[in-house]
């Protein structure tokens, strides 16, 4: 099974130097979305600010095969500042 590295960046830059094996290009870009959204569960993540969650998906030669972003932009309303 081939093995992909997953290099995520989000202001920090988070090299993957143990890589994942998947079966094929479909999964890992799957598993790198994975990754993407397991970062707006990371308290030091500040959605609130806006911004992007980039992960590289590399293959076995370190050369990139896909990018997953994954942006957020809030907008916020009034109502949102009454409740705050």
């Amino acid at each position: 099974m081939p093995r992909y590295f997953f290099d995520a960046h989000d202001g920090r830059e988070m090299v993957d130097h143990d890589g994942c094996d998947c079966p094929n290009d479909r999964a890992a870009i799957r598993h790198a979305a994975v990754i993407a959204s397991d970062f707006m569960k990371d308290p030091t993540t500040r959605p609130e600010d806006g911004g992007a969650v980039v992960v590289t998906v590399r293959d076995h030669g370190r050369q990139a095969k896909a990018e997953v972003r994954l942006a957020f932009n809030v907008q916020w309303s009034e109502v949102a500042d009454r409740i705050a």
